[in-house]
């Protein structure tokens, strides 16, 4: 038997359907209710086990089980977050700053070496957010998603000193922009992240790996 389909697993418990392969190992299991929580897909190996889980109403909310999570839509893992701005408009490959004012929020970063820096606001050049966290309707929510770890495109201002792969990079005078940090002694704890291209002048995109440190 490859397909089974029950009306109720159980006389309290709703359907349940399961598929298996042509020598009857399951492979596939859809639960209408799992226990007294919502519905469960369960995706099996070759050996009858179940790597693969999404359970609907786990430990109060949605949960996936796997023992390997490949992403292909992003290359950084971003968190959401409020912008707070008085100058120029928030847009992707800015670097943020902690807003002192407002709990969980941030701003555009405006000074060299802060050590406040946070990240940088994700999708720009095209790439997109990897992975997006955040908890709606609480101060771990916002509108932006901001680039914590990963690479991601960011603005640079090659004014303060042309910058080559390899440079750590830290934020700048210029609004929303980061820049070579060289060896100053104020980059402790200030540091975004490494630029992985090079901008010998002038201000554009640059792709960076996100290093908080």
């Amino acid at each position: 038997m490859t397909a089974q389909i029950s009306g109720a697993e159980v006389s309290s418990q709703g359907a349940q359907i399961l598929l298996a392969k042509a020598n009857g190992i399951p492979t596939v299991l859809l639960d209408a209710e799992l226990g007294a929580g919502g519905g469960s897909l369960r995706l099996a190996k070759s050996d009858g086990s179940f790597p693969i889980r999404l359970d609907a109403s786990a430990s109060g909310g949605g949960k996936v089980t796997t023992q390997v999570l490949e992403i292909t839509g992003g290359s950084d893992l971003s968190e959401q977050f409020e912008v707070q701005h008085a100058g120029p408009a928030p847009v992707p490959g800015m670097v943020l700053c902690i807003d002192p004012e407002r709990e969980g929020g941030l701003l555009l970063s405006t000074k060299a070496f802060d050590p406040t820096v946070v990240g940088v606001i994700s999708g720009a050049g095209g790439i997109r957010t990897g992975m997006l966290m955040g908890q709606q309707g609480s101060v771990a929510d916002g509108r932006f998603p901001v680039a914590l770890a990963g690479r991601v495109y960011c603005l640079v201002d090659a004014g303060f000193g042309a910058v080559k792969p390899g440079d750590l990079l830290t934020t700048s005078q210029t609004p929303g922009h980061a820049m070579r940090a060289g060896r100053s002694p104020d980059a402790f704890g200030a540091i975004l992240g490494k630029a992985l291209t090079a901008l010998p002048e002038g201000r554009g995109l640059l792709l960076v790996l996100v290093s908080l440190q």
